[in-house]
């Protein structure tokens, strides 16, 4: 039998749901929030070979990270109430063993443009990492470009940091600058982390300087998942990965969500109500950090112009 989630939008989320007069529609798609895992969402997850986690290292500080193993390295056990992650080592080790606590786990499919959402808490369980769920559900497929992962490309070379500071690069900067997609970690202390997908044209994300970050929030879902935790704390992550490259940029710092457009009208497509603006204190890159290739096949048909 199905258990829904009784209230499942905290205090930020109802907030920005509010300032953006979709109240109603989001208390809507949560009633559809469940905090078992059903069926076709068990096969989804066993089928991937890729998936981004929020999760909190030792020191309370919000990491979006990637995680990789074969088909079936995520599975559904527990009477579908938790999610076993089995993901190669060089992954297992971003999960930092002493973080045990709040995490979100976004499976996607790059290709289909699926995803979905599983939160709670995350325990070792003889060394491996399993997610208890508090909160599942489905998602939105804008803004995804589709993606095929090429498996005949595989990278034999172990993750290593080649880069690290408190500011980005010249090259950094450039690296952003042309992405089309990125994921973004958040968190709201009393209840679950998060970890989303956004996705735009590229160039969709504005450098203003090597410590700061804009980019526009485009229609979605009306949940405000990744919004609502900044309201409620700033703390936040960035994850950029070099699909053909396979290296990744790990940003973390504080994010603020702007609802004035004089304050990023000049930075946006016509017609976006809101941006966020990110201040960056950290940055790591990690070069074969992603243990395949992917191939653009289309960009996402919803990007803004």
């Amino acid at each position: 039998m199905a258990v829904h989630v009784e209230t499942p939008f905290h205090d930020g989320e109802i907030e920005v749901q509010t300032c953006a007069g979709v109240r109603d529609q989001a208390a809507r798609l949560g009633s559809r929030m469940r905090s078992d895992i059903p069926p076709i969402a068990a096969q989804f997850l066993a089928d991937r070979t890729y998936a981004i986690a929020g999760v909190l290292d030792g020191n309370g500080q919000i990491w979006a990270v990637p995680l990789f193993g074969p088909r079936g390295f995520l599975s559904v056990t527990d009477e579908a109430r938790a999610v076993r992650i089995d993901a190669s080592s060089a992954s297992r080790a971003r999960l930092d063993p002493s973080a045990s606590g709040s995490m979100g786990l976004l499976g996607i499919d790059l290709d289909s443009r699926r995803r979905m959402k599983v939160k709670g808490i995350l325990e070792l369980r003889d060394g491996v990492p399993v997610l208890h769920a508090r909160r599942v559900y489905s998602i939105c497929h804008k803004y995804i470009q589709r993606r095929v992962v090429d498996e005949m490309v595989t990278r034999i070379e172990a993750p290593a940091v080649v880069a690290s500071g408190e500011a980005l690069t010249e090259r950094q900067r450039q690296w952003i600058e042309r992405a089309d997609t990125f994921f973004i970690a958040t968190h709201h202390p009393q209840t679950d982390a998060d970890a989303q997908h956004r996705g735009g044209l590229p160039g969709f994300v504005r450098v203003l300087s090597n410590r700061s970050l804009l980019f526009p929030d485009y229609k979605g879902n009306d949940l405000f998942n990744s919004l609502g935790n900044i309201t409620a704390n700033s703390h936040a992550a960035l994850l950029f990965l070099d699909f053909e490259g396979g290296s990744m940029l790990q940003v973390t710092g504080r994010a603020e969500v702007l609802w004035d457009r004089a304050d990023f009208a000049d930075f946006v497509p016509a017609g976006v109500e809101r941006a966020v603006r990110f201040s960056v204190e950290n940055v790591v890159e990690t070069a074969s950090a992603i243990p395949y290739a992917w191939t653009l096949l289309e960009l996402s048909p919803f990007n803004p112009q």
